[in-house]
């Protein structure tokens, strides 16, 4: 009688069914693990690349030039290497290399030169 519940081995050329259950198994958790994988962030992946082409600039400086940029002006960018002149997103970019080559820590709070002095002479 022990001989009958004993399972029968696997016909040559076909998987066990053991082979089939870890088989199985396998692809459930690849699909698993491909289903929650976290989707990466399109806005950061287009800072990263906008990073790498800010590469001649200082660390200071680029990081500066990406906080002053808003995300038009970043799409504008990672889409094309060459601005159209006279876009907005020329005038923005332009703005923020100019502002952050001048003052990259951004400690300067106003724009442009510094006011002038006067001095006055009494009786003059």
């Amino acid at each position: 009688m022990r001989h009958l519940l004993r399972a029968a081995p696997p016909a040559a050329g076909r998987p066990g069914r053991a082979t089939r259950v870890v088989a199985v198994a396998m692809l459930a958790a690849v699909a698993l693990v491909g289903c929650t994988k976290d989707q990466a962030d399109p806005a950061q992946e287009r800072r990263d690349r906008l990073e790498q082409r800010l590469r001649s600039f200082s660390a200071a400086e680029s990081n500066c030039i990406l906080r002053r940029l808003d995300d038009a002006t970043m799409r504008a960018l990672d889409r094309t290497a060459a601005l159209t002149g006279g876009s907005k997103a020329q005038k923005a970019y332009t703005d923020a290399v100019v502002a952050c080559v001048t003052d990259p820590t951004g400690t300067t709070t106003t724009a442009g030169a510094p006011a002038a002095t006067t001095t006055t002479t009494a009786g003059g």
